[in-house]
């Protein structure tokens, strides 16, 4: 055992000469943090419709159909002004205008709907015609309001009843009021697996997620980059042979050095996570501890495959990049592995920093608990895989 850890210490010292890189590897998280954070402000309006609504009516029915329209979930209305929302739909800062005709209120009272309300839209806009729904679903209330009066009023002149009109107009907004109506719909309510007592941030959620996954890929990008002085040690491992020094404890001790120097550039990152990004969870925590010491694990055999295939250090150093790069693609480090088909995502579920970015994820949005038995699975037999390669290697060595 004394030997390994001997052997694991000069390894080790090694490794921090490079000290700049090891720096960088911990001062990444926090510039990729301050970049996301800008660059996603006001994320949380992305799933909202931009749009304008002008009131050329300033009507009592009119106001309120505005004041609805500026608090729909599904909308964010920008302007409402014409001259400036024309310029902003021209420009594509908008999908559309909706004009609500002066004569609105008259037009709705009278159910005489014609060119009471305008709608302007891009050319080729697949958007635009479809937000006609989600304003009519606005207008629908007062309009059957109205409707259901006018045809009270048919009656009180056919029938000779009295007051029939403003009678039903005012059942009608009171229904309206209170929100209530008898639909014939039955209610069936389930119990969600578990209860959902915080409120999810969707931008804090992509910045740390996409920070997360940056730092991930430069991270790895270290530890293969500085362990590259695995290569220089084949020269001396002939003499480590001569020295009764056997070829598992070489294996262990290059093992625990990627392992351990891993673990500290680790513990330094969690840190800045913690507190830098703010997260807070215990699970989240725990889960991102859990698996980015996995992925250390991964990334050591990788270096021992590497190092034992490669003859050159440059040409070892020179795939690192471009490996990094394919792995953090297919992973979503860079982008949203949503946006992929189902058939690929099946593909891309068997990359580890898919499986480690994926966890992390689902523990920031309290989505269950990982299982990492198969991944588990896949390091152990990339470990037979890289004792094998590593093993062959030495075996050159000792009879060449």
């Amino acid at each position: 055992m004394g030997k390994i850890i001997l052997l694991a210490k000069h390894n080790i010292k090694l490794f921090f000469q490079k000290r700049a890189l090891v720096v960088l590897s911990i001062i990444f998280p926090i510039i990729f943090f301050m970049f996301f954070s800008v660059l996603f402000t006001n994320y949380d309006d992305i799933d909202k419709i931009p749009i304008a609504v002008i009131d050329q009516d300033n009507t009592e029915l009119s106001k309120q159909i505005i004041t609805s329209l500026d608090k729909n979930i599904a909308l964010k209305v920008i302007s409402h002004q014409l001259e400036e929302s024309e310029k902003l739909l021209k420009n594509n800062r908008i999908e559309a205008i909706f004009i609500l005709t002066e004569g609105f209120e008259e037009a709705v009272k009278t159910t005489n709907y014609d060119n009471s309300v305008d709608l302007i839209y891009l050319d080729k806009s697949n958007i635009g015609p479809a937000l006609s729904d989600i304003v009519a679903s606005d207008l629908m209330m007062p309009i059957s309001i109205y409707k259901a009066a006018n045809q009270s009023r048919r009656y009180e002149e056919t029938h000779n009843y009295k007051n029939m009109y403003n009678k039903t107009r005012l059942i009608g907004e009171q229904l309206v009021e209170e929100s209530f109506f008898e639909m014939p719909i039955v209610s069936n309510v389930l119990v969600p697996y578990q209860q959902m007592n915080y409120e999810i941030n969707i931008t804090k959620i992509l910045t740390v997620n996409t920070t997360i996954g940056y730092s991930v890929v430069v991270f790895s990008f270290v530890i293969l980059f500085v362990n590259g002085h695995l290569m220089d040690s084949w020269s001396s491992k002939k003499r480590l042979l001569v020295a009764n020094i056997s070829p598992l404890q070489m294996y262990i001790a290059d093992n625990l050095s990627v392992i351990f120097t891993g673990i500290l550039i680790l513990i330094a990152q969690v840190i800045i996570f913690v507190i830098g990004l703010g997260i807070r969870d215990i699970h989240a925590i725990s889960t991102m501890i859990i698996s980015l010491s996995l992925h250390i694990i991964f990334l050591s055999q990788l270096i021992i495959i590497l190092t034992s295939l490669f003859q050159s250090k440059t040409r070892y150093q020179g795939i690192i990049a471009p490996l990094l790069f394919i792995l953090g693609m297919l992973g979503g480090a860079f982008w949203s592995t949503e946006l992929l088909s189902n058939d690929i995502i099946k593909l891309i579920q068997l990359t580890p920093i898919y499986q480690t970015l994926t966890w992390i994820r689902n523990s920031l949005l309290h989505m269950g608990t990982p299982d990492y038995t198969y991944y588990c699975l896949f390091l152990f037999v990339m470990m037979l895989i890289s004792w094998s390669v590593y093993f062959m290697k030495v075996r050159k060595l000792r009879h060449p």
